[in-house]
């Protein structure tokens, strides 16, 4: 992807939901992410992306324009939060299904993490890494929550923060 100047945050959010291998995974020790939920309504608010890794850790972006981080980092925090209480039907009918029905993606999260991760083709051990997947859905969640501060290029700052939790 060429670099050019993102006009509005929901450039940038176009941009991550399309290309989410431009997140800084290894970085936040995950692996490979694909987009679950965008604009995710939760009791705290609503979360720009969440994002899920092959070894269901959960992962959080939020995209500011011109904002201080540690106002950005608490926001992600109560995210977080809200996340933490929630078994993995809650998740799938709160934060994926209105995902996947927006972007016509496949009809369940176990549908749409199987054919991201290249779990569907033949052979027996496809349901079992599936089932290995959902299993760290619900044992690590929220793994880790990612902020950055973006800045028109023209300014001369820009911050990010990671926590893991």
């Amino acid at each position: 992807m060429p670099e050019s100047a993102l006009p509005a945050e929901s450039d940038l959010h176009d941009a991550l939901t399309d290309f989410p291998a431009l997140i800084p995974a290894e970085d936040l020790d995950l692996a490979e992410l694909v987009v679950v939920g965008r604009e995710s309504g939760l009791v705290s608010g609503f979360a720009d992306l969440v994002l899920i890794d092959r070894h269901g850790h959960v992962c959080l972006v939020e995209v500011k324009k011109n904002s201080e981080a540690r106002r950005v980092v608490a926001q992600l925090l109560e995210y977080a939060a809200a996340l933490w209480g929630m078994d993995i039907g809650e998740f799938e009918r709160q934060v994926a299904q209105p995902y996947l029905a927006a972007t016509e993606a496949a009809p369940t999260l176990a549908e749409h993490l199987a054919g991201a991760f290249g779990l569907t083709g033949p052979g027996e051990h496809a349901g079992d890494e599936l089932s290995v997947l959902t299993a760290g859905l619900e044992r690590t969640w929220p793994r880790a929550t990612c902020t950055s501060s973006w800045r028109h290029p023209t300014s001369r700052s820009a911050s990010s923060a990671c926590s893991s939790t």
